[in-house]
């Protein structure tokens, strides 16, 4: 239930609101950003919650509210006192639904003030340079390997640092078992790369994984995204399983 929730703040339209006459001139005090955000969490208390812009519509009496729950950019309309709210509004003229190209366009980038908090989950980092990328992994995937073989050359070449989060996902038999080996042995990203599994386990281990999962899946809401996800400095990120050189260049553009 909560995830249809979350779904239908990132942009379905279940209700229009046609426009109003242009000459006439409409006025609205929008409310404030701590007002919108404790409405926004009654639909996701979990997610972590950006307030990116919050003005008047275009000469009508509501307020267009661009957020992103987690990295997934998010709009909603409301009135001056957040009594009515409005995932979508279709412009009557254009027949445009304005909720979705405003989605569309903020979806290909995630801002700084979002990606700089994936730094507090890596774990190991790779290389040397003055840019970097995220690489987010787990143990047992075989997508994850190949990705790093081709990411790990390409940076080396490029002098591109690679700073990798563990994100253990369930459909790698005994990737948090291996993981949670690795971080309390102290063993090395490399050790990870090759199943290292001791079944050793340890409190700071533990928390580590279970924090970073917390922070991927829930915070960030990437619950639907399958590692491995590489993620640019500049804030654009893949999600494929193969990855090219080309795919690369075009993420550090």
């Amino acid at each position: 239930m909560r995830k249809t929730l979350i779904l239908s703040l990132l942009g379905v339209a279940i209700l229009t609101v046609g426009c109003q006459d242009k000459k006439k001139k409409v006025s609205v005090d929008c409310p404030k950003e701590d007002k919108i955000v404790e409405v926004i969490k009654k639909f996701s208390p979990d997610a972590d919650i950006t307030i990116e812009k919050v003005q008047q519509l275009d000469n009508l009496n509501l307020c267009e509210v661009q957020f992103r729950l987690g990295i997934r950019p998010a709009i909603f309309y409301v009135n001056e006192d957040l009594s009515l709210l409005f995932p979508s509004v279709i412009d009557r003229a254009t027949g445009e639904n304005l909720a979705m190209k405003s989605i569309n366009e903020r979806n290909k980038i995630i801002p700084q003030k979002i990606l700089k908090k994936f730094d507090d989950y890596v774990t190991f980092t790779e290389g040397k340079g003055d840019k970097f990328v995220y690489f987010i992994t787990d143990a047992n995937c075989e997508e994850c390997k190949k990705a790093y073989e081709t990411l790990k050359s390409w940076a080396d070449k490029n002098n591109v640092k690679i700073k990798i989060i563990i994100r253990p996902m369930d459909q790698h038999p005994n990737s948090y078992r291996i993981a949670a080996a690795v971080l309390c042995d102290k063993k090395s990203f490399n050790d990870l790369l090759n199943n290292y599994d001791s079944k050793n386990t340890c409190e700071e281990g533990i928390k580590k994984l279970n924090d970073t999962l917390k922070f991927i899946d829930e915070k960030m809401l990437m619950f639907n995204m399958n590692n491995p996800i590489i993620i640019s400095e500049k804030g654009k990120f893949l999600t494929k399983p193969e990855i090219t050189e080309q795919d690369l260049k075009w993420l550090m553009e």
